[in-house]
């Protein structure tokens, strides 16, 4: 406790410097927005490290490349939906947003300035785009759901409601509306503030378990035919084991990464955005399962399962009833 108390004072001997030669915050002209300003956590530039920019260009150089692939995937389909299916926009979003996101952090870093760190660190990056990630990713995993569950109208509004009350307000109300109530520079505030984290991370973690288990009962029931008085053809049974499999895989990188950026808040921030960006457009937007080895794994996968499921029902309906001797 006490060396935090000591870390919160250095911040706020630096910040009072800092506003001594910021020239920026004069021309807000509310003054709402200039206590804000004031308010605003002051940004620390050893927040990032040489690992952390390491990390920022990688994302920079993948978002870019996400972006352009993407184009050439869906450039020579015609119909606009198939060139602009949902997963192509949660991969293309998350990659726009981390693309920004490295040019917030720049801007921060090398503009000595309390409204450049408030507005492109705080607001800009920290809120607003690591919000966009996360909100791309929780709704990827509700997307493929729905396209191997028939989910009823209640359990949808009930994950909805989730997202938005579990995730989404607490990770943007201490880096947007706290600041007008309260200097964010005190014991007090970071108290709330991690507060509002832990209930961010383990609720995005208790998501993303929720989601295992439903992706690996779908992978369970396909395997074991319980879904073939459902599913009309072995193709759509193939279809919903692949979308499973990809499903759960999401789910693991996306658990893996906050838990990362739950002990390691500092290059947690990037490391989640890469993981959310290369997997949403590697297992989602771009068909993986097309690779060549893939192609060649699943098809000899899908042969045995699929004639081992086909033998059943002919050698059952090949059977004479008793009935009719």
């Amino acid at each position: 406790m006490h060396r935090v108390s000591e870390r919160v004072l250095e911040k706020m001997d630096a910040k009072r410097l800092l506003e001594k030669m910021d020239v920026n915050a004069s021309e807000w002209s509310s003054s709402h927005s200039a206590a804000w300003v004031k308010n605003s956590p002051f940004f620390d530039r050893a927040t990032i490290t040489k690992n952390c920019w390491r990390v920022l260009y990688v994302l920079l150089i993948v978002s870019v490349g996400v972006v352009v692939h993407s184009y050439f995937i869906h450039r020579g389909k015609k119909n606009w939906k198939r060139r602009w299916p949902t997963t192509r926009i949660f991969a293309d979003l998350s990659a726009c947003a981390s693309f920004f996101g490295f040019f917030m952090c720049v801007i921060a870093y090398y503009h000595p300035s309390m409204t450049a760190a408030a507005v492109c660190y705080d607001l800009l990056w920290l809120a607003l785009l690591n919000l966009i990630i996360q909100l791309c990713d929780n709704y990827a995993f509700l997307n493929r759901f729905l396209a191997v569950q028939t989910v009823s109208k209640w359990k949808r509004y009930s994950i909805q409601c989730y997202i938005w009350v579990i995730m989404v307000c607490p990770w943007i109300f201490p880096w947007t509306v706290i600041q007008f109530f309260m200097d964010t520079n005190t014991l007090a505030f970071w108290d709330v503030a991690n507060n509002f984290r832990y209930i961010n991370n383990y609720g995005s973690l208790l998501f993303n378990c929720y989601f295992t288990y439903e992706f690996s009962k779908v992978i369970y029931e396909v395997n074991t035919r319980v879904l073939a008085t459902r599913v009309s053809n072995d193709r759509n049974v193939s279809i919903m084991k692949i979308i499973s499999w990809k499903s759960l895989s999401h789910c693991l990188i996306s658990s893996a990464s906050q838990v990362y950026c739950l002990y390691f808040p500092g290059i947690g921030f990037t490391v989640y955005p890469l993981a959310v960006v290369l997997s949403l457009h590697l297992l989602f937007n771009y068909k993986i399962e097309s690779i060549t080895g893939c192609r060649i794994l699943q098809k000899h996968k899908f042969q045995c399962y699929l004639k081992r499921a086909s033998v059943l029902p002919t050698a059952t309906l090949s059977k004479p009833s008793k009935s009719h001797k």
